[in-house]
């Protein structure tokens, strides 16, 4: 009975003592409940997901006769003019596909017909087709607004048939070997990553393997509610006649810092900065130089730097503890 009644002390005891810790200790330990990431050194990329619009300078040849096909070089294959890229044997017409239709329409009265499929022009041999090979070029792109690139079908490139061909039909293309551009719509504040002459880097996947390469920006202008950038570029991308409407991702900068999130800046007697929790859990803002930032993230220089004046500043260095939310602030549902 003893025994119970001191079991009994001992555990109010212990309740008041961290009923007493709640109360008085934990809300004066400074930071102890702050929400806080380490400054870490990092390389911010900043690029935008989106879809990309292709524009080449192109040329369909059509088949002189229904028949089969022998290709007598590869996709992608660079040709001299009088070069010929197939032979086409007589025989039967091959069904033709809705699919093909379309796109032949499409095309109206722009291709080309040569005796013996020599290329009347040089170019970047490919056997893929969609129409819009005889009318989508550089002055359409420029005039074009979003919801013509926007009735583009998506998949809408026809792998030709490598077996046989009707009269009147494609056989395969020529692409000029020249510049080559594409159409991208970005939000209005992403328009400021972009200016004419700048080198950026577009990607597309390619049946699993990502195709990377540098571009130039050709132009940038306002369309209603969106920023529409034309890309240019005259380097090799592998299968570049079988894109039409593609997934693209286009970076604009890739920079070296200290890696902060965006939300834990704020802006204090007109200097921006970040809240930094020390080792003694109290809190004190330091001054940030912003090197480049995207949506979420920001790189700033570390330890310190030169501010307009030339004055030098301290800044926060790597490993610090800054705060996600600064003091007063509150992210949303808080």
């Amino acid at each position: 009975m003893k025994k119970r009644r001191n079991k009994g002390v001992i555990l109010f005891l212990l309740l008041l003592i961290a009923l007493y810790i709640v109360i008085y200790v934990v809300p004066s330990v400074p930071g102890l409940f702050t929400k806080t990431y380490v400054a870490e050194f990092g390389e911010l990329e900043v690029f935008d997901q989106v879809e990309g619009f292709f524009v080449r300078t192109e040329n369909v040849y059509l088949a002189l006769n229904d028949g089969n096909v022998r290709r007598l070089v590869d996709e992608d294959t660079l040709l001299r003019v009088g070069t010929p890229a197939v032979e086409v044997s007589y025989g039967e017409s091959p069904e033709i596909s809705d699919e093909l239709q379309r796109a032949k329409d499409r095309l109206g009265g722009n291709g080309l017909v040569s005796s013996g499929y020599g290329v009347l022009e040089g170019g970047v041999v490919s056997f893929y087709f969609d129409g819009y090979e005889g009318s989508l070029n550089l002055e359409k792109a420029i005039n074009s607004k979003y919801d013509f690139f926007d009735s583009i079908q998506k998949k809408g490139v026809i792998k030709l048939s490598g077996d046989m061909v009707a009269k009147d039909y494609p056989v395969f293309k020529a692409i000029k070997n020249d510049l080559w551009y594409v159409v991208i719509y970005i939000p209005l504040d992403h328009m400021e990553r972009y200016w004419e002459d700048k080198t950026v880097y577009l990607s597309v996947d390619r049946e699993g393997e990502k195709e990377t390469v540098s571009m130039e920006v050709y132009s940038v202008e306002k369309e209603g509610d969106r920023g529409k950038v034309i890309l240019k570029s005259g380097n090799y991308l592998k299968g570049l006649g079988s894109l039409r409407r593609e997934d693209v991702r286009v970076e604009t900068s890739k920079t070296k810092g200290l890696m902060i999130q965006r939300e834990s800046l704020i802006e204090e007697d007109g200097v921006l900065g970040v809240y930094v929790v020390d080792k003694t859990g109290q809190e004190g803002f330091h001054p940030v130089n912003i090197l480049d930032e995207s949506d979420t993230m920001v790189v700033v220089s570390a330890t310190g730097f030169y501010d307009e004046n030339g004055e030098y500043v301290d800044t926060i260095d790597p490993f610090d503890d800054v705060m996600v939310t600064p003091p007063g602030e509150k992210k949303e549902g808080e």
